[in-house]
């Protein structure tokens, strides 16, 4: 998620009101403790998901299964943080209007990757 996101959001552009804003002080984090905390409830909210889906889908199908659906959740949950967090200022339905260049390869490179992945004989056999 690390490199998509550094060149996703180099794409991005700046917001709005960014010189209306005071400067951050030199003595300042570079992250503020709220934008730190909602990442670490992002990745709490992601992991419970993911064992909710593998803790539902395990009992009635095999473990491939479980691992591709778990898998794909992973991916879809990445692509969805990688939108969701453009901007700690305006909300998702804001943002997703913001043009982008990019946004149709980090859509579709990850979804072809996971798709070809778990359904192409030859990858899936490689991926377990």
């Amino acid at each position: 998620m690390g490199p998509t996101c550094s060149i996703f959001y180099e794409r991005e552009p700046a917001e709005e009101n960014l010189m209306e804003l005071p400067a951050r002080g030199s003595d300042m984090s570079l992250f503020q403790r709220s934008e730190l905390w909602i990442s670490v409830i992002q990745g709490v909210m992601i992991a419970a998901g993911v064992l909710g889906v593998y803790y539902a889908y395990m009992p009635d199908h095999s473990l491939e299964a479980t691992r591709t659906v778990v898998f794909t959740t992973l991916v879809m949950a990445n692509i969805f943080l990688t939108f969701a967090d453009r901007s700690f200022s305006e909300n998702f339905f804001h943002t997703i209007r913001y043009k982008n260049n990019l946004a149709p390869l980090v859509l579709g490179l990850p979804s072809y990757s996971c798709a070809s992945s778990t359904s192409c004989r030859p990858s899936a056999t490689c991926s377990g």
